[in-house]
């Protein structure tokens, strides 16, 4: 072969050339720039919908639907990507390469404020991102436990494992997603509200039924109790056998109703 021939009658300027290759090489290897999260702009949109409780055929019926066929209508519309799962649906709209990405995520709006009117009233309303390269994770950790509960890994991973993380130097922020969260229920009595009634109200009548007493259920520990507060007025506190002097040897404290002494 010619080459063959012409490199083994000039070997001397053969290594010459591929060593000048390989210098020139590493130069400029080491001085190319390098960034690890170059500017990509792809022409999608994502809409994000939360319907709790929904099952992925009412998500179907009345929230894919209405949006996808709206959304059929966009100009310079590739195609579009939808996902139905409990109590989330997700939509890429994809438009062709070459479209401006700021009036494609505008359009989307526009259609998502006409169609709007047609969905489920008690869902979460709708996010409209442009996608984004730079906002994906680079990191993803799995949790995972045969001794603990979905709701204590989830929030172990809330109040410790994501204000460890983002301690961390470059850390722009952490999420967690999935488990379960802590739910509390509270089943009243039938006859609480008779007896609601009967409680001392304001000016001495009985509590209204407009405004039944504020119940409440603070923190999140066993040791949480219910507590219920009622705004009212007692005429003769030291009737009350849980009455007690106020501090300073009897003297009045100044936060009686009607007070004059404060």
């Amino acid at each position: 072969m010619k080459i063959t021939d012409i490199s083994l009658k000039h070997r001397v300027a053969v290594t010459v050339l591929t060593v000048s290759a390989a210098v020139l090489g590493w130069f400029g290897l080491t001085q190319l720039d390098v960034d690890y999260l170059p500017e990509i702009t792809y022409p999608m949109v994502k809409v994000h919908i939360w319907w709790r409780g929904a099952t992925p055929e009412e998500i179907e019926t009345n929230i894919a639907e209405p949006i996808e066929q709206a959304m059929a209508t966009v100009d310079h519309l590739d195609y579009l990507d939808s996902s139905s799962i409990e109590g989330m649906y997700t939509l890429l709209v994809n438009f062709r390469y070459g479209t401006d990405v700021d009036v494609a995520y505008q359009d989307v709006m526009a259609i998502m404020g006409r169609v709007n009117p047609q969905l489920p009233p008690d869902m979460d309303p709708p996010m409209v991102m442009k996608a984004d390269p730079s906002q994906l994770p680079v990191l993803e950790v799995t949790l995972a436990s045969d001794r603990r509960s979905l709701v204590w890994l989830r929030d172990w991973a809330e109040n410790w494992l994501v204000e460890r993380l983002s301690t961390v130097q470059g850390t722009a922020g952490a999420e967690v997603v999935g488990g379960l969260k802590r739910e509390i229920r509270v089943h009243l009595d039938p006859r609480t509200p008779e007896r609601l009634r009967h409680l001392p109200g304001p000016r001495g009548r009985g509590a209204s039924r407009r405004q039944p007493p504020d119940l409440r259920r603070p923190g999140h520990g066993p040791d949480a109790r219910d507590h219920r507060s009622h705004n009212g007025r007692v005429r003769e506190p030291r009737r009350n056998p849980r009455y007690r002097d106020p501090p300073g040897k009897g003297r009045c404290s100044g936060l009686c109703p009607g007070c004059r002494h404060g």
